[in-house]
């Protein structure tokens, strides 16, 4: 997913430059709605047709992430957390920026390369905090459902799925 994350994010930044905003990047942000990248890839005109309203939720999208790599940074500099994957990061926003974290908060932890997200509403603000979770021995991530399933005790819950 990674990769993915990188390639869709190469692609933004090209796409921003020659004005063209690429099919991936769309394919990318309706996946987790939609389920499939082949069906997203097949009605690309269709998704196309909404591409300002596209090109303005990953530009803010993109925009949050730089804030929060910075402040992940911080903390890893003061040795206050060793990862980005031992992060929580909390998000305050309101009006429209709520409405486009809350909508995007299927892949959020994946794309800030982060355990936790927590948004609320209120002042924009950013804070970083090292998650309490425990970490899945298998995606490293630090989540409340790791120990949760009997037969995997050290995976999380999307993990203990995947080796089942």
């Amino acid at each position: 997913m990674n990769k993915l994350l990188s390639a869709c994010y190469a692609e933004y930044i090209k796409a921003r430059k020659s004005k063209v905003f690429p099919v991936t990047i769309i394919a990318f942000s309706l996946a987790p709605i939609m389920g499939s990248l082949f069906v997203i890839v097949l009605r690309s005109r269709e998704l196309l047709a909404n591409n300002k309203i596209l090109e303005e939720k990953f530009d803010k999208l993109f925009g949050i992430r730089t804030e929060v790599y910075k402040l992940i940074e911080e903390k890893r500099k003061n040795k206050e957390i060793s990862s980005s994957t031992e992060a929580k990061v909390i998000l305050s926003a309101e009006g429209k920026d709520l409405e486009i974290l809350n909508s995007s908060m299927n892949f959020l932890n994946t794309l800030f390369i982060v355990s936790e997200i927590e948004i609320v509403e209120g002042n924009p603000e950013i804070k970083i905090e090292k998650s309490q979770n425990q970490k899945c021995e298998r995606c490293w991530q630090l989540k409340p459902s790791v120990g949760k399933t009997p037969e995997h005790p050290a995976l999380c819950d999307r993990c203990a799925n995947a080796v089942s």
